[in-house]
């Protein structure tokens, strides 16, 4: 029994390092995956965001960036997309009343 939880968790570990694969790949695409966005959680997003931004200023500021820092302020637009995505499926907006006035 203690084999076959073993055995499970290895196959769970594998299965999440390729998944974490898979979600990388699809963030070097900059594919919007709404199924990605929540997994990895509006705080995650926020956070690439963010850093993106504090890049872009060291860069305004004169100095070099490397070529992944460069890929990360490029991708300041599709970080905030997928914020928004997160934030919005982890905070719904209660569905508007047509009876009631706006």
């Amino acid at each position: 029994e203690r084999a076959d939880r073993m055995e499970r968790r290895a196959l769970g570990l594998a299965a999440d390092k390729e998944q974490d694969q898979r979600d990388a790949l699809t963030i070097l695409r900059k594919v919007e995956d709404r199924g990605l966005a929540v997994r990895k959680g509006y705080k995650y997003w926020r956070r690439r965001a963010k850093m993106a931004r504090q890049l872009e200023g060291l860069a305004d500021n004169g100095r070099r960036l490397s070529e992944d820092e460069r890929r990360k302020v490029d991708s300041i637009d599709y970080f905030d997309r997928m914020h928004a995505m997160a934030l919005a499926a982890a905070f719904p907006q209660p569905a508007a009343d047509p009876r009631r006035p706006s």
